[in-house]
């Protein structure tokens, strides 16, 4: 329900909503007084022009035609009507009312008197007042603005060249003018003043003014915009803290401009309305410089009145108008020429029924904030969503408030925010941050206005959303002896929210964790602390080892805003741990280095000390040493560590050492000894290879135990004892070339004959080069080519018989042999290599690539010339070529053609046998004896 009222009922009701705050969102609106008043003109006229309204639009000034067609200045008031004021004295023509106050009761303009153009002051008691010239001018003066209390006004004075602009005080200057910016120039004017009278605005010159006029400060041209040609100031504030009026840039027109100490820049171009215009001309401010009216040639509505706020920016009067509850039927609005302090009344001209009048809206009242709004939505998790509303608020009745949130003091945008989250509306008494983040938290307020106008602000609502979780402390492996209370450490912090702390065990690697639980562990051991950053195992077990970690979380919040800490091992030692090492090793004598070292595992806290053997009369003579002076020319480090260096080692250090370490659980423990040799002559192995084909490439290759510093190979140049050579790389004197003459593997390239008839012997010398160890010799050997001793037998085979064709090599050193059988095949015909395994025919061929080929379930298709080829490392040769024979007549497969394979085929006819069916044609018949008999007789 929406309730009406009539305006003597306005006050009782905001009184109702100041007390209680009743007035919100869902509830219902006041009815107010709101409305537009055609001004008529005086008898006769027919049109009216309004130029100034009072302060709560009760009276309005300007002037309207008269029967004889002159212009006469009018006040309206709400309970009068329209008032003629008449001519001036002395005056027979024309006259013009600028400025009212804010009573409604005193007025400024100009008109004719005594011929000439004078400006006047006048009020409801004494009439007109000419006002006098400013100082050096004369023969014309104007009114253009008047103060809120009336005492100052404010024009222009003079023509042409001498025109200055002038302020005249009632208080101040009763009998004279100021002027405000004298020998500037043609074009000067005073065009308006604050409401307290202090401060003047206009135009100098070109540019547009500023002076303060109590106390005098000066005169203050406004920064201008770039590239304006010429700009004036035309409307003020009533603190003289905002500053409005146009310019024109240097592509023509006329625009919008806004100055003032509040406005970044001090000087700033208005906005176009949203449909784009030609000119902008401001007309009016109100009193807090946050309402700018004036006139516009829009684009599409043409010329027409728009209204700018801080809040909607420009935009066409008529539409603001109308959505603060303002019915235009009949109306269309031209310019827009005054507004009160407060911003409640408007005035201007425009177009009612077809006739022209000047019009005034009173009754634009503010929305009203009942408190600040309330945090509501689904959480305060990272992701989650926020709503904020639910604010008490009272708007005009049939009017449509604006509505702007903020979030630190900065204007929130519709649309993904910087912080990730995203707002989609923003002008509604509710505002919903979707997917809130963490750059989200701040200070809300959200501001109610009148389409831009009177806005409210409220007081902050604070969301606080939970930052990363930041860990402060991680857990680290620990060692624990059985039966003791390890613990271990995680914490983590996000103000201003509690971090929960809820520990877990890795249970199935290499990523499951469980939950753990104060409370007996079912080990034997106790949990204790597993909700808090402080984890302990009481009476711990070899069992409770393990990996252990902390989730950190708000607990409030889903779980893809929980952090893991890392993971640590507990070790619960139940057993002493296993010691590696050292071991034995070598070190030459002299200034080098031998290292001992033992491996502890696990020995978190472990202490070392090395000790080493001096003879004594006394079983186990082993002595603390410390890192300094060995006391036999070298150096000691690492004596308190698992790494023992001897640096620089000297007879005396050759002896036994070992290391005492202290155990967690165990005490006192010795590794076991060990010794530090001398390097030891290389013992060096028989030289292995040494075969190759002439002409190519052999080697001989030792092994020297330990791995030898230096080799060198030589050659037996006898006949004497030990009459050996060195061989160098390069060549051998023989055709050939010698490589790796140092090192483990000498080579010959271009083997020949008479590097065989010698032998070669390598010297290994230690890596202290204070030993040398020599092989035994090597020789080189030159292979052949493969020989075959035993050749292939061919021969004739009987149906589904076998037959294995092999090779015999004489024995030699052929290196790596191989061996491929071949056969003869008419199809290519070529010779073809044999493959294994079944034929097409039905045979079956086994050993193909051997020294022995064997066919099996031999067939007519089998007959054919057969070979091998055998290919050793120094080159190949053929086999004799065989020829295998189908021989069917031998049914037995005895080898042999006679009257036995008579008797067993026979034998097979009359039983039946598959194989009876020699001819293989219509099954086992008389013809088959026929065929068997004319083969048998042919032989094979």
């Amino acid at each position: 329900m929406k309730t009406m009222m009539r305006e003597s009922a306005a006050a009782g009701l905001l009184m109702v909503a100041a007390m209680g705050g009743l007035l919100g969102a869902g509830m219902p609106r006041l009815a107010w007084g709101q409305t537009i008043t055609a001004v008529p003109p005086i008898a006769g006229g027919s049109i009216s022009r309004i130029s100034a309204v009072n302060s709560n639009g009760t009276a309005a000034c300007g002037y309207s035609d008269n029967a004889g067609g002159q212009d006469v200045a009018i006040r309206w008031t709400l309970s009068g009507g329209t008032a003629s004021m008449g001519f001036l004295p002395s005056g027979s023509i024309n006259s013009y009312a600028q400025g009212i106050d804010n009573s409604g009761t005193i007025i400024a303009g100009y008109g004719d008197s005594g011929g000439v153009t004078r400006a006047f002051r006048w009020t409801t008691g004494g009439g007109y007042q000419i006002l006098p010239y400013a100082a050096g001018t004369s023969g014309f003066n104007r009114a253009n603005g008047i103060s809120g209390n009336g005492n100052v006004v404010t024009g222009v004075s003079g023509l042409g060249a001498a025109a200055n602009g002038f302020t005249w005080d009632l208080v101040n200057t009763p009998s004279g003018v100021f002027n405000v910016c004298a020998g500037l120039g043609a074009g000067n004017a005073g065009l308006a003043v604050s409401n307290d009278g202090s401060t003047i605005v206009g135009t100098c010159g070109t540019g547009a003014i500023r002076r303060t006029y109590f106390p005098t400060s000066g005169l203050g041209g406004l920064t201008a915009i770039p590239g304006q040609q010429w700009a004036m100031a035309e409307a003020v504030s009533a603190n003289g803290a905002i500053i409005v009026g146009r310019y024109s840039p240097n592509t023509g027109g006329e625009f919008g401009f806004r100055h003032g100490l509040t406005v970044p820049g001090f000087t700033q171009a208005l906005p176009q309305t949203p449909n784009g215009c030609t000119a902008l001309r401001p007309r009016a401010v109100n009193g807090d410089g946050t309402v700018i009216i004036g006139q516009v040639v829009d684009n599409v509505a043409g010329f027409t009145c728009f209204v700018w706020t801080p809040a909607l920016g420009t935009r066409l009067l008529s539409e603001h108008l109308q959505l603060r509850a303002i019915n235009l039927t009949g109306w269309t609005l031209t310019d827009a020429t005054g507004i009160s302090s407060d911003g409640s009344a408007m005035c201007g001209n425009g177009i009612f029924n077809g006739q022209a009048r000047g019009w005034v809206v009173r009754g634009l009242t503010c929305p009203g904030l009942g408190g600040p709004p309330a945090l509501t939505g689904t959480g305060p998790c990272i992701g989650q969503n926020a709503v904020m509303g639910g604010f008490g608020y009272s708007f005009q009745n049939f009017t449509t408030p604006y509505f702007r949130w903020f979030h630190n003091g900065v204007e929130i945008i519709p649309g993904v925010q910087p912080s990730g989250s995203t707002i989609a509306v923003t002008n509604t008494p509710n505002l919903t941050i979707t997917n809130q983040q963490f750059g989200d938290g701040g200070n809300y307020q959200v501001a109610i206005s009148a389409q831009g106008a009177c806005e409210t602000i409220s007081t902050p609502v604070t969301i606080t959303v939970p930052s990363t979780i930041t860990p402060a402390s991680q857990p680290a492996d620990t060692n624990a002896c059985l039966g003791q209370n390890p613990s271990m450490f995680a914490t983590a912090s996000s103000p201003p929210w509690g971090v929960v702390h809820k520990w877990q065990k890795l249970v199935a690697p290499p990523s499951t964790y469980a939950y753990i639980n104060d409370g007996p562990t079912g080990n034997g051991s106790t949990y204790t602390g597993t909700q808090t950053g402080t984890f302990a195992v009481l009476n711990a077990q070899a069992a409770d080892s393990g990996r252990y970690r902390c989730e950190w979380s708000f607990g409030f919040c889903p779980p893809s805003q929980t952090v893991y800490s890392s993971s640590a091992l507990l070790t619960v030692i139940d057993s002493l741990p296993a010691i590696i090492g050292p071991f034995d090793t070598t070190g030459c004598p002299g200034d080098n280095d031998a290292f001992l070292s033992v491996s502890v595992n696990p020995c978190v806290g472990c202490t070392y000390q090395w000790q080493r053997y001096d003879p004594c009369p006394f079983v186990n003579c082993f002595n603390p040493i410390f890192d300094g002076p060995t006391g036999n020319g070298g150096n000691y480090g690492g004596t308190g560590t698992p790494n023992l260096t001897v640096a620089g080692l000297y007879p005396g250090d050759f002896t036994q050492y070992r290391c005492r370490i202290t155990m967690p659980c165990a005490g006192t423990v010795f590794s076991n000894e060990a010794t530090i040799s001398p390097e030891p002559t290389p013992s060096v192995s028989i030289p292995t290879g040494g075969a190759g084909c002439s002409g190519g490439a052999a080697a001989l290759t030792v092994t020297a135990t330990p791995p030898g510093g230096t080799y060198q190979w030589q050659k037996y140049v006898g006949p004497c004892f030990l009459c050996y050579q060195d061989v160098f790389n390069g060549p051998t004197g023989n055709g050939g070339t010698y490589s790796g003459a140092q090192s483990p593997t000498l080579t010959i390239n271009g083997l020949n004959f008479v590097d065989t008839v010698t032998t070669f012997r390598c010297l290994v010398t230690n890596s202290c080069g204070n030993a040398t160890g020599a092989s035994t010799d090597g020789a080189f050997v030159i292979q052949d080519p493969p020989v075959i001793q035993t050749q292939p037998v061919g021969g004739k085979i009987c149906p589904n018989g076998s037959r294995t064709l092999s090779v015999a090599l004489v024995p030699d050193n052929y290196g790596t042999l191989s061996y491929q059988w071949w056969r003869y095949t008419v199809a290519g015909p070529i010779f073809a290599p044999v493959g294994n395994g079944t034929y097409v025919t039905g045979s079956i061929a086994s050993g193909a690539t051997t020294p022995a080929l064997t066919i099996s379930n031999f067939k007519p298709g089998d007959t054919g010339q057969y070979y091998c080829k055998v290919t050793g490392d120094c080159g190949f040769t053929f086999s004799s070529v065989v020829n295998l024979t189908h021989c069917p007549p031998d049914y037995n497969c005895d080898g042999l053609v006679s009257v036995s394979d008579i008797f067993d085929f026979l034998a097979g006819w009359f039983a039946g046998n598959p194989n009876a069916n020699f001819n293989g044609v219509g099954g086992i018949d008389v013809q088959d004896i026929f065929a068997f008999l004319a083969a048998w007789f042919a032989g094979c």
